[in-house]
Formats: C-alpha cells, sequence, structure tokens
C-alpha cells in the first residue's frame, strides 16, 4: 500500500478537493481553501507542509490514484477514498506516526518552541558548567535573537537549578520511554544530542514520523505550560509559541469591525477592496473560536429566520442560489458566514 499520509487525509464519507489540501499543507489561505478545511475538518493540518511543491504534491495524488486508493468523482479534482483506500488507511495508522495534537499545533509554534528549547537547554547547560567558549546548535537567526533575549531577563545565579526543577516537573508526567526518546535529542555541555534516526522508534517509521513525534511533545508540553507559574521555562516558551493564522491584514478588519468602524472608510483608508474586507471577516470566522467573532451583527433575527427557512439538509448540499435575491455581493457573504456558523454549532 502508500507509505504516505496524504491517504489519512481524504474520505471516504465526503469527496475532498485535492487543491483546498494542498493549500492547507502549504499554508496558502483562501477564503475557499479555509471554508472547505472547515468543512473537512483539516484546518489543523495548516502549515504541515509548507515547503511542499504542486509537483511534489501531484505525485503523491497520482500515486494514490493508480494504486486505486482514491477515486475521481463527476467533478475535476474531487476524489473520494475507495474501499482498498480505507484499508490502506487503517494499515498506515497502525504502522506510521502521525499527530495527535494538530489542534495544538494550529495554537502554538510548536516548532519554534523545540528549536528554541533546544538553545536555550544547550545554553543554560554550559552556564552551569561557567563555559563562555562553544559552538551554540544552529537554528533559524529570529529565534535565536528570541533565545538571547529570553536569556538576558532571565539570567540569575540560581537559572541551573529553577531550569533543572522546571524539566524534571514535566519529566515526570511522562513514561521512561517517552522521556528517554525526548530528553536523548537534548544538548547539553559534552552532550552534543542524539539524531531522531538513531533513536529506537519503531522501525516502520520515516523520517518524517520521528519528527512528527517530537512535535507532539512539544505541543503537548505547551498545553501544560500555558498554565504553568512565570518560571523561566514558561517564559521562554511564551516568547516563542505566539501564533496567529490570520494574516496582519485580516487581524486589522477583524479589529476594526469589532471597534465598529464603517467598513468603506476601513477599505478607503487601507487602499483595499471591499470585497477584500469581506474575505477578511469570513476568514475570522473561520479561524477563531465562534465567540470571539460578532455573527449576530450580520445574522439578524430576519437573516436567520429567511436562511433557516430555505437551507435545509446536510450544509454540503446548500446552494447559494437558493437564497439569493441581489447581486449584492454581501448577500454572499451572509451567506457564508450562516454556513460557516452553523459548521461550528455542528461541531460543537
Amino acid at each position: 500500500m502508500t507509505d504516505d499520509y496524504l491517504i489519512t487525509l481524504f474520505s471516504a464519507e465526503e469527496a475532498r478537493r485535492n487543491r483546498v489540501i494542498f493549500h492547507l499543507l502549504t499554508n496558502q489561505s483562501t477564503v475557499s481553501s479555509l471554508y472547505f478545511g472547515l468543512r473537512y475538518g483539516l484546518l489543523p493540518i495548516m502549515g504541515l507542509e509548507p515547503k511542499l511543491t504542486k509537483p511534489q504534491f501531484d505525485q503523491r495524488l497520482n500515486r494514490l490514484l493508480h494504486a486505486g486508493l482514491i477515486a475521481d468523482t463527476s467533478t475535476t479534482g474531487i476524489f473520494i477514498l475507495t474501499r482498498a483506500g480505507q484499508t490502506a488507511q487503517k494499515e498506515f495508522m497502525q504502522a506510521h506516526y502521525f499527530p495527535q495534537h494538530l489542534d495544538l499545533w494550529s495554537q502554538y509554534d510548536v516548532v519554534n518552541f523545540r528549536d528554541g528549547f533546544l538553545l536555550a537547554n544547550q545554553v543554560v547547560s554550559e552556564f552551569s558548567y561557567d563555559n563562555t567558549r562553544y559552538y551554540p546548535l544552529q537554528i533559524n537567526y529570529g529565534t535565536m535573537m528570541q533565545v538571547k533575549k529570553w536569556y538576558r531577563q532571565v539570567y540569575a545565579d540560581d537559572l541551573a537549578v529553577r531550569w533543572k526543577n522546571d524539566l524534571l516537573s514535566y519529566l515526570a508526567t511522562l513514561d521512561e520511554q517517552t522521556a528517554n526518546r525526548l530528553t536523548a535529542r537534548w544538548v547539553g555541555h559534552t552532550v552534543p544530542g542524539t539524531l531522531l534516526d538513531q533513536i529506537d522508534f519503531p522501525v516502520s517509521w520515516t523520517d518524517q514520523d520521528r519528527q512528527f513525534w517530537e512535535l507532539d511533545r512539544y505541543a503537548e508540553w505547551s498545553a501544560q505550560l500555558a498554565d504553568a507559574a512565570q518560571q523561566p521555562l514558561r517564559l521562554l516558551w511564551e516568547i516563542l509559541t505566539p501564533k496567529t493564522r490570520l494574516s496582519r491584514q485580516a487581524q486589522l478588519s477583524y479589529h476594526e469591525l469589532i471597534a465598529g468602524i464603517p467598513p468603506a472608510q476601513s477599505a478607503a483608508q487601507r487602499h483595499i477592496k471591499m470585497s477584500t474586507i469581506r474575505e477578511h471577516w469570513l476568514m475570522a470566522a473561520i479561524l477563531l473560536p465562534i465567540e470571539q467573532f460578532p455573527y449576530r451583527q450580520f445574522l439578524t433575527d430576519e437573516v436567520m429566520t429567511y436562511f433557516n427557512q430555505r437551507l435545509t439538509g446536510p450544509i454540503a448540499k446548500w446552494q447559494f442560489h437558493t437564497v439569493r435575491q441581489s447581486d449584492n455581493p454581501m448577500e454572499f457573504t451572509l451567506f457564508r458566514l450562516y454556513e460557516i456558523y452553523r459548521s461550528k454549532e455542528e461541531g460543537k
């Protein structure tokens, strides 16, 4: 069967657009890809493979297609999992590791946390030995600067002791094998750290499986640190993990909406189209928790009653022409907001 986790992103219950899956994996956020990502329950995979190219993705897709694991539907670019694909999906999940905490990956920058933590751990270890002449772990320059900023904030004679206590507190929550695998990667004084492929993971696992496993551990750790006391590790986590899936412009449109600034005024001041403002609203509605978006500002009692009467059955079957009354583009925005709202209510 396949050795590609792409098989896990298709479903036998609903046909899915391969373009949407590619855009989500590579974090190409369009309103359409985000909306269908919400409908498919795949928003957590956003940015999972930011360097994936379209030819690489198409090659993987064609491999699944030629193996009979997915099948074309009547609409081009939309595929459904076959019976053989369901078997392959099940076998893949048994033989490989797929992230178990993608919801946390979307909340926290776990890659940055892992890289920054590994460097910080090395810095504190060398500090505990009064060693200032060592070659630091080579990671992203921006992350290195974040760690440097953190070190200046927490520097104190007892830093190594407090750091050790933080680490032991977390490791105590893990089983012995998980703790040993995780700490084998840590760099310290005279300790180079072990490569992932040198650790005793299942032989069926690929490099990607091992990376997913490691990042899941930092995702779990992030969830714990969110409620931790303001110790050195928590302060490092705060610096390294802030993450928002909304673009800066979309965030601005959202905050101006909350502040009550007329959209026409916002568009004129920022020299953008009204259609862009409306797209930003939809992105915010999709990506933010349901309670953080002012749905009722748009979905008034009158609008809700109109939609409730005309949009029935599964959300996936709804059509805009069923409720369209004019050429006003705001009508589609209301329709999509209603779909998003009902999807999130359904998800609860």
